[in-house]
C-alpha cells in the first residue's frame, strides 16, 4: 500500500452516544468538489495495530502523514485505541484509508477522525 496524501476535513471530531453508535463521514475525494461518504463503527473498522503488525503500514508513514505524533501512535497505553477502515469511492474511482477512534470522556463520547488517506495499492 503507498499512501499518497492526506485529505483535508472540515470536521474532525463528532458526538457519539455510545461505542457502538456510527458517525457518518463526507469529506472531498478529489479536485473537482466530488464527495465520498462513508460510516466509522468500531464494527466495520480494525485495530490499527493489526495492520503495522501485518505490515501493511508503519506508524512512521502515519506519522509523516500527520495523523498523530510518533510517540502516540506507538505509545503501549493508546494502541489499542486507533482503529482503521479502508474505503472506495466510486465517484473518484479512488481508495482511502479512515484512522479513528471512538472515546469516552467523563461520562460522554466522541469519535475522532485522525486522518483520511489515500492510498493506491503497490
Amino acid at each position: 500500500m503507498i499512501f499518497v496524501k492526506k485529505i483535508q476535513l472540515s470536521q474532525e471530531t463528532f458526538p457519539v452516544n455510545y461505542y457502538d453508535d456510527e458517525v457518518v463521514l463526507v469529506f472531498y475525494c478529489n479536485d473537482k468538489g466530488e464527495k465520498h461518504q462513508t460510516v466509522l463503527s468500531l464494527k466495520k473498522s480494525t485495530s490499527l495495530n493489526e495492520a503495522v503488525d501485518k505490515n501493511e503500514m508503519t506508524y512512521e508513514e502515519l506519522a509523516k502523514l500527520g495523523v498523530d505524533k510518533l510517540e502516540y501512535l506507538r505509545s503501549e497505553d493508546r494502541k489499542h485505541e486507533y482503529r482503521y477502515l479502508r474505503t472506495f469511492s466510486d465517484n473518484c474511482k479512488k481508495e482511502f484509508l479512515v484512522i479513528f477512534n471512538f472515546k469516552e470522556y467523563g461520562g460522554y463520547y466522541s469519535c475522532r477522525v485522525f486522518g483520511v488517506i489515500e492510498v493506491v495499492e503497490e
